[in-house]
């Protein structure tokens, strides 16, 4: 695998924005959508679409990190977030991902992709109930993380759900709205309930790895 960073075409589109997105399945992105779930949700609907070779080539360039044109950020990509996932979790993100790029097995980075975003979505709401002990909660950041995490699942892992088990999906929609619901109503107990349905249900359905929790 080439070691670069990628500069990604100038768009708006690869901004990392404040938006509000409804999508066909009828659920909306609230908050942040950054160019790396844009880049890894055009990975994923590549592989489903069956371009193998243009997957593979858009997953390798985004698998170090990348500069955003505008305003020349530099984006962490697959790999800083599958190291630190992995070191938090005791996974081996990186090198599975990366070893089917360099093997072109499509598969398994589709696996990849969905394991890493699902650790994503969970990280966030890790660092949402790290704040439940804080003497002072501030609802208004507690929502911006929770949304950070649900727009994982949201952007990256709903919409396949969405065409496959449409009953599911508006289920598990459900759940994170229960989830919401209670995070605004203080109910941390049944806020944590909630995540592990939620948490188990998703990786049985994508046949994902759940992190033991202490």
């Amino acid at each position: 695998m080439n070691r670069y960073k990628f500069t990604v075409v100038a768009s708006s589109a690869f901004a990392s924005v404040l938006c509000v997105v409804t999508f066909a399945y009828g659920h909306e992105i609230v908050g942040e959508v950054t160019p790396l779930m844009i880049h890894m949700q055009r990975v994923l609907i590549l592989i489903e679409n069956s371009k193998d070779e243009s997957a593979l080539d858009s997953a390798e360039k985004i698998f170090e990190d990348f500069e955003v044109p505008e305003g020349r950020t530099t984006e962490a990509g697959i790999k800083t977030n599958a190291v630190r996932v992995d070191k938090k979790y005791g996974f081996d993100l990186n090198v599975k991902i990366g070893a089917s790029i360099r093997q072109g097995l499509t598969g398994e980075l589709q696996k990849g992709l969905r394991q890493l975003s699902f650790m994503l979505m969970l990280e966030k709401f890790d660092v949402l109930e790290a704040t439940f002990d804080d003497r002072i909660n501030d609802p208004g950041v507690q929502r911006t993380i929770f949304w950070l995490g649900r727009n994982y699942f949201s952007y990256l892992l709903e919409p396949v759900m969405g065409k496959l088990n449409p009953i599911e999906e508006k289920r598990l929609d459900r759940l994170l709205d229960k989830m919401l619901y209670r995070l605004e109503d203080g109910e941390w107990k049944e806020f944590i309930e909630i995540r592990k349905e939620l948490s188990e249900d998703i990786s049985d359905f994508f046949k994902l790895s759940v992190p033991v929790r202490n």
